[in-house]
């Protein structure tokens, strides 16, 4: 799996819906993060073939998990600006490529108990 493609995704995302956020600040925190994991063949296809074919749903899915969360917060612009709120960001992107992964996981496992 390409990190660049997780990364280019997180910049579009972020350039679209949260400009007050600086990117370019924690990028490479971003890219650890994402290795950190070290997600096997099966669930890098499901985030290359995700990111491929719907690509809108995992946007949207991200975008729902910020909203929810910054809601809660007072002043958004400081927060995104603070150590604690670009933690939270990659935190809940990271979320969502696992949140991704399991859900593919799942409609395979409901597939083959459906067939049976």
């Amino acid at each position: 799996m390409s990190i660049d493609i997780l990364i280019a995704t997180f910049r579009e995302i972020a350039e679209q819906t949260i400009p007050e956020l600086n990117t370019n600040s924690f990028i490479q925190t971003l890219s650890e993060e994402i290795r950190k994991n070290k997600y096997d063949i099966q669930d890098q296809t499901f985030i290359e073939t995700s990111l491929g074919d719907d690509r809108a749903s995992f946007v949207e899915s991200f975008i729902d998990l910020f909203e929810k969360h910054i809601q809660e917060v007072e002043d958004r612009i400081l927060y995104l600006d603070s150590n604690e709120g670009k933690a939270e960001v990659i935190t809940l992107f990271i979320k969502n490529i696992d949140y991704t992964v399991d859900f593919c996981y799942n409609a395979i496992i409901s597939k083959q108990f459906s067939q049976t």
